[in-house]
């Protein structure tokens, strides 16, 4: 799929940046949930740890997690790695004095605190 690709394939040291990953979610899920086969992701890369399949790979995990929890990669040599990714932390906004969280709101005639 041209839209998991890497942007940055010929640009070193520019860091890893898929084309358009959203596009890929439709035909990934049909492939799970209807026709229920593998999804495969071939690349050349020696180390996964700097391939942009991972950053499909983790993608893919996050935004089809009801169909996608972990994958793997396959070395030439035989050697596996399981790979799960975890949920990014989300860290909840601090209200200050004077933020919108704080401020009046129309109905409620206090300030939050």
């Amino acid at each position: 799929l041209e839209c998991l690709g890497n942007t940055n394939y010929r640009g070193r040291g520019k860091g890893i940046c898929l084309k358009s990953p959203g596009d890929s979610l439709d035909f990934i899920r049909d492939v799970l949930q209807r026709e229920r086969k593998n999804v495969i992701l071939l690349c050349g890369c020696k180390d996964h740890r700097k391939c942009h399949r991972s950053v499909a790979g983790r993608f893919l995990c996050r935004n089809l997690s009801h169909l996608l929890s972990s994958f793997t990669h396959i070395y030439p040599n035989g050697k596996v790695i399981h790979e799960t990714p975890r949920e990014k932390p989300v860290s909840k906004p601090v209200a200050r004095r004077g933020s919108p969280t704080e401020q009046k709101t129309e109905g409620q005639g206090e300030r939050k605190q």
